[in-house]
């Protein structure tokens, strides 16, 4: 792939006489993304151009402008529009987006860490109804991951990147890839298509959702290692762990439905998106998770954080980016499934418990938690050891033996008849 200094250049030229590229925004295996203004109607489009090196595969250049049939398919409000498909004057396929502005799951994840699980089930609703949506229309999105769910400004979720996205055609194959391609991230691949099968259902895509839910609640990956054979070695034969294996505190109802996205089996996984969003939606209605309102738990301490497995693409760190009015000719899905906080209003917090309930902290410089039966236990014996100790005392002073005739038990200086002199000398009492 060319170096970034490439993509700058870039900046500046006009495509085809309508849109002048103003910013990079990102550099993917197959393409950059560009911020850019039409020209005559001043609008402001995402520009994504494939790479020449790429575009020279016709497998590729196949691939690139199925994404623009997969979403023109599609038509749901919860994928990036697209507005046109056109090849520059070096010969180069680029296809005009909506532009967004807000950040992906992945960039939430790297800036705030850890999200909350009831936050995130809102969000994976609208995930799951674009999916619900594609399956129908014969589309299998292969490569579902924090990259390419993005978080707009007005708190709705945007389905990208349908450029690896397996196309169903009576007549055709409508897959570019031959059987054992491997296509997509492999951190967040079902087991099926890691090993390469050429019979993919929606299933796939929703281990995909499960894995990167896994990904956001913990904050690692399903294996974490930094041997990319090993990665898709344990993807494939490798059962993921229980997220209640590493979030003892997770409700059961959101574990299971973890849980059961990422079961091995595809068969033992949920049927369809339509059934895993149901299920979704019952745990987010569940009374357990009713005060689920608070900061997102913590992951594993040994979870680690830094290593990101990026499969077929990588990407520049996130910027701002812009979206555009959605159009009125797009599939608007009801209300519910694209504003989160609008499934179940979460509860006020709870008034804060009297000091005298807390358990005991901060002493010396470590922290010391003990439930309150046992720090009263506590006090009471050290009230016992200290009237016990104040008893003694008392009964030694009330039976001490008298003094001998004759014997004073006050300093010399203090004897009957004798005072201190000046200088400390002695002297008889006038």
């Amino acid at each position: 792939m060319e170096d970034l200094g490439y993509f700058e250049r870039r900046l500046g030229t006009t495509l085809r006489g309508k849109w002048r590229l103003e910013r990079l925004l990102g550099v993917g295996g197959m393409a950059a993304v560009y911020e850019a203004t039409h020209v005559k109607l001043g609008r402001r489009d995402a520009i994504k151009i494939l790479h020449p090196t790429v575009a020279c595969s016709a497998d590729a250049r196949q691939r690139f402008e199925q994404e623009a049939q997969a979403v023109n398919r599609l038509q749901h409000a919860g994928a990036v529009c697209i507005h046109d498909i056109e090849v520059s004057e070096e010969g180069a396929p680029f296809l005009v987006m909506e532009l967004l502005r807000g950040q992906s799951l992945a960039e939430r994840l790297r800036t705030q860490g850890p999200v909350n699980p009831r936050e995130l089930f809102g969000w994976m609703d609208t995930v799951l109804d674009v999916l619900g949506a594609a399956h129908r229309a014969g589309i299998v999105h292969r490569d579902i991951k924090p990259d390419n769910l993005f978080l707009t400004s007005d708190g709705g979720v945007k389905v990208l990147d349908f450029g690896v996205a397996r196309l169903r055609q009576q007549g055709a194959p409508g897959d570019p890839t031959r059987t054992g391609a491997l296509i997509g991230t492999v951190a967040y691949m079902a087991p099926e298509q890691v090993s390469g099968r050429s019979d993919l259902d929606g299933r796939a895509a929703l281990f995909a959702v499960g894995a990167t839910m896994f990904r956001l609640l913990t904050g690692r990956h399903l294996h974490p290692t930094e041997n990319d054979l090993q990665l898709i070695l344990q993807m494939a034969t490798e059962p993921a762990p229980p997220i209640g294996s590493l979030l003892p505190g997770l409700p059961s109802p959101f574990a299971q439905v973890v849980d059961r996205a990422l079961a091995l089996e595809r068969d033992q996984r949920f049927p369809d998106a339509v059934a895993m969003q149901m299920a979704l939606r019952q745990a987010l209605a569940s009374p357990v998770t009713d005060a689920l309102h608070e900061p997102p738990l913590a992951p594993s301490p040994a979870a680690p954080l830094s290593y990101e497995p990026t499969g077929y693409a990588t990407r520049l760190p996130a910027s701002p980016s812009v979206v555009a009015p959605p159009t009125s000719s797009i599939h608007h899905a009801p209300a519910i499934l694209h504003r989160p906080g609008a499934l179940s209003p979460l509860p006020p917090p709870p008034a804060p418990a009297p000091a005298w309930t807390r358990p005991l902290e901060r002493i010396g410089r470590q922290s010391v938690s003990l439930p309150i039966p046992a720090a009263i236990a506590l006090l009471a014996v050290l009230g016992l050891l200290f009237a016990s100790l104040g008893s003694m005392l008392v009964w030694k002073f009330l039976h001490r033996a008298p003094p001998a005739d004759g014997e004073f038990l006050g300093t010399p200086a203090e004897k009957p008849g004798e005072e201190a002199a000046p200088g400390g000398k002695k002297g008889k009492g006038k």
